[in-house]
Parts: structure tokens; C-alpha cells; sequence
């Protein structure tokens, strides 16, 4: 029950944050006239923000410390980043989760009992609910954009693949509650997602750049290269 405990809070500090910013960079992309969309998305915002602020609460003095100095859970940029994005948008953005994501400790609390197990299991169905509709979300998106009926700044391929990152993580909460760990297979399939995933990162900002950025369109092409590590 510690593995399903660690790895459920990691996973949500990992991938509930990555959510949360999702819903935002959909939120922004819609025009004005797209209230619904718009209100829509703000709403996985929140509840995004809600869950993982949650898991932060329980993660404290439970999870490694090589998650820990890993950069994955939150980075000396990241509170900067969330003001600066908060200001340009208009977007009230919660950088309290941030800052105490940044006083978290490792491996150092004896909580795990009953009580912490069953926190961690609410926390796990919260999160997989929110994930059901968020991905009925970002669904009817992508139809709707191929279809033509609707506008936003985010490329289809990009929709694409922020629809992937939510299933992965439907994915990995599903094995957790069902098995209480991550099986070697999934570890390995998810090396690979996230290979194609990094790849398609450096596309998404080669595509954002301006034609005369000759150097940092060639630094865009060394992330390519995770191309050749699925053969």
C-alpha cells in the first residue's frame, strides 16, 4: 500500500499540474465569442487546480526524494512563470499550490494508515472522474475544429495530443486502483509516449517561431532525434 500511496500522489503532482495548464492553454485559445468553451474550460481549470492541490496537502513527507530534485513536480521558474502568464491573461492562477509544492519534503511521515490510504483513493476517483470529462472535452474540440465549426489558436495536432497526455493519465490511475502499481510494460509504453511526446514539443514551438529565428529553429530539430529511440 506505500507503492499505491507514493505513486498515486507523484502521478497527480505530475500530471494533474500538466492538466490544469491544458485546460488554461484551451481556455486562451478560444475567441471571445466562444463564451461556453471558454467558461468550459476554466471550470477543468479549477477543478484541476482543486485535485492537485489536494495531493499536495497529502504528498508532504510521503513521496521520494528523487521526485523531488527530479524538476518534474515544480522548478525555481515556475511561480515566475505562473505571475507573468496570470498577468498577460488575466487568469487568476493559485501560485500558493506552487510555493508549498516547493516546502515538500521526502520519505520523512509515518501517515500511512487507513486514514491516508483512503484520502489517496477519493483522490485518485476525483481526479479520474475530472478525467473522463476533460477528455470528452478536448474530444469534441478536436471535432469540432477538423470539422470547421470552431475556432481556436491551438494547432488540431496539438488538441491531439494534450488528449493523449489526459488518457495516459486515466491510464496509469486506472492500473493503480486496480493493481496498486505501474506494471514493467506500462513503465516501458510510457518511455515511449512520452519520447513521441517530447518530439512533438519541439514541433508545437518550431511551428510558434518566426521564420527569421534561424538559430532557435535549428535547436528545434535536435528533439527530433526521440524519433529514432521508438524504432
Amino acid at each position: 500500500m506505500k507503492k499505491y500511496v507514493t505513486l498515486s500522489l507523484e502521478t497527480h503532482l505530475f500530471l494533474g499540474r500538466i492538466m490544469k495548464e491544458h485546460a488554461l492553454f484551451l481556455q486562451v485559445s478560444f475567441p471571445e465569442k466562444e463564451k461556453d468553451f471558454r467558461q468550459r474550460a476554466d471550470h477543468f481549470r479549477e477543478e484541476f487546480e482543486d485535485g492537485l492541490r489536494r495531493a499536495v496537502q497529502l504528498a508532504d513527507g510521503v513521496v521520494s526524494e528523487a521526485l523531488l530534485a527530479s524538476g518534474e513536480v515544480v522548478t525555481e521558474y515556475t511561480v515566475k512563470a505562473e505571475c507573468q502568464t496570470s498577468k498577460l491573461t488575466g487568469i487568476s492562477i493559485d501560485t500558493q499550490i506552487t510555493e508549498a509544492e516547493e516546502r515538500l519534503r521526502s520519505d520523512c511521515s509515518n501517515n500511512l494508515n487507513r486514514e491516508m490510504i483512503q484520502a489517496v483513493r477519493r483522490l485518485n476517483h476525483q481526479m479520474a472522474r475530472a478525467l473522463n470529462g476533460l477528455i470528452a472535452f478536448k474530444e469534441e474540440i478536436l471535432r469540432q475544429v477538423t470539422g470547421c465549426r470552431l475556432f481556436t489558436t491551438n494547432y488540431p495536432l496539438l488538441i491531439e495530443h494534450i488528449l493523449r497526455e489526459a488518457k495516459l493519465y486515466r491510464q496509469v490511475i486506472n492500473e493503480l486502483e486496480h493493481k496498486g502499481r505501474i506494471s514493467p510494460a506500462g513503465i516501458r509504453e510510457m518511455e515511449v509516449f512520452w519520447n513521441q511526446i517530447m518530439m512533438e514539443h519541439a514541433q508545437f514551438i518550431r511551428g510558434l517561431l518566426d521564420p527569421t529565428e534561424c538559430d532557435l529553429i535549428s535547436w528545434t530539430k535536435l528533439p527530433l532525434d526521440f524519433q529514432i529511440l521508438q524504432v
